[in-house]
């Protein structure tokens, strides 16, 4: 047993490599992260790292969220959606437990970051292959939304190939020496990983590329005053989208077709489409919160509330579709309360000032990227969701996290 315990104690970051690595695979993570719990408390040692845990007050706020939806059970009428919400809300106990409870080392956490990035691209690699083979061998084009990303769902997809940009584009002077085949090797992964974004089409993954990615790129040249450096990433930029507009044609009617939905006068409240059923959802969302605001109607029947009121107000696409909410905020306010609604903003909106206030700029990134994301998905209803957010707020709240600096790399040698 003690030499279990000692090779548990040198290799236990194996277990979120691992996680970070098979999350854009969207295969065996709750496997992964049951066996990863189940190892700490077997071979790890629980007694001296608990108190960390107690101490750090981050545990408390992302475990009450998990408890208030344990709490909700008891005036929730659907048990048994109130009970699938707090099973595929564990990720919300466990992973603080296990890596709240471990010190990780800048460069442990930089080679967790890059095993994501490494699921990226191979995640990529295999959904390329397999539309390849659809196409070579039956005539259909699946490089197209939810027929390239059968496994997950398009925006959840795009949310990770984001991510994995962003964390490229903040990381690779601590991985690579600062070679001409180094920065080709970047501009060859960040252009592959965002054709894939727009092959997924999802419209908000586009959104979130470009926000995310050509800010970040301006402020790294910025704080290394290459200012002539930024007019030609500007212009790339362009290029780039003029580019995309005709290699990818499908997201861009998706985005003309978004535009025309918020600029329309008048609403169809028989709509399915997308757009325009987000915003008469929203509307009566708003209103269920305001007429259960202190407890919420419980996790359990928030979708059951929303279905009642889509037949009521004759939202036939909505009704059709049984849709959820489709923004988290929201989600979480008609099934929590208003103190749900305050341990997500917490969650969110002040790890973006926090991330800002520590200078960890790959917290804030995240934050923003996950604030897009739920302010027009329901994310914390599905595993995929939730298994992201959980694992990178936590692993991303350590202090060495904000210790991984563009400006200041280290060298190749450091983290070998």
């Amino acid at each position: 047993m003690k030499k279990m315990r000692d090779i548990y104690q040198q290799w236990f970051f194996a277990f979120p490599m691992l996680m970070a690595c098979v999350l854009p695979l969207g295969v065996g993570m709750a496997s992964i992260a049951a066996a990863w719990l189940l190892s700490y408390f077997i071979f790890g040692d629980v007694r001296k790292s608990f108190p960390a845990l107690f101490r750090n007050p981050w545990y408390y706020i992302i475990t009450g969220f998990f408890l208030l939806h344990v709490l909700a059970l008891f005036y929730t009428a659907n048990h048994g959606e109130g009970g699938f919400s707090i099973e595929i809300k564990l990720s919300f106990l466990a992973f603080p437990m296990v890596l709240f409870t471990h010190a990780f080392s800048r460069e442990i956490l930089l080679k967790i970051l890059g095993s994501f990035v490494v699921g990226c691209v191979f995640s990529c690699l295999f959904n390329i292959a397999r539309a390849s083979y659809y196409y070579i061998s039956e005539g259909i084009n699946y490089f197209y939304y939810s027929d390239f990303t059968n496994h997950i769902h398009p925006s959840y997809y795009a949310m990770y190939l984001v991510m994995g940009i962003l964390i490229v584009l903040w990381c690779y002077p601590a991985w690579f020496r600062n070679t001409w085949r180094a920065r080709v090797a970047l501009v060859t992964l960040i252009m592959f990983l965002s054709a894939c974004v727009f092959i997924t089409s999802s419209k908000l993954g586009i959104i979130s590329w470009a926000l995310l990615v050509p800010l970040t790129l301006i402020y790294i040249q910025l704080a290394r005053r290459r200012y002539k450096l930024i007019l030609i990433l500007v212009f790339g930029f362009v290029a780039s989208v003029a580019v995309a507009y005709k290699v990818f044609p499908k997201p861009f009617s998706r985005l003309e077709v978004m535009w025309k939905a918020n600029s329309a006068e008048q609403i169809d409240i028989k709509s399915g489409e997308s757009t325009v059923v987000r915003k008469l959802i929203w509307h009566e969302s708003i209103a269920i919160i305001k007429e259960n605001l202190w407890l919420g109607v419980g996790p359990g029947d928030a979708n059951d509330v929303l279905y009642k009121v889509y037949e009521e107000k004759g939202m036939e696409g909505a009704l059709r579709k049984h849709l959820n909410a489709h923004n988290q905020f929201l989600q979480t306010g008609i099934g929590l309360g208003l103190a749900g609604f305050i341990l997500l903003l917490v969650m969110t909106v002040f790890t973006a000032i926090l991330g800002v206030i520590r200078k960890n700029a790959l917290l804030l990134l995240f934050s923003l990227l996950i604030i897009l994301n739920f302010l027009v998905e329901s994310m914390l209803q599905t595993q995929a969701g939730i298994l992201f957010f959980v694992f990178f707020l936590c692993l991303l709240l350590t202090k060495e996290a904000a210790t991984i600096h563009f400006i200041n790399p280290v060298s190749k040698k450091d983290v070998s």
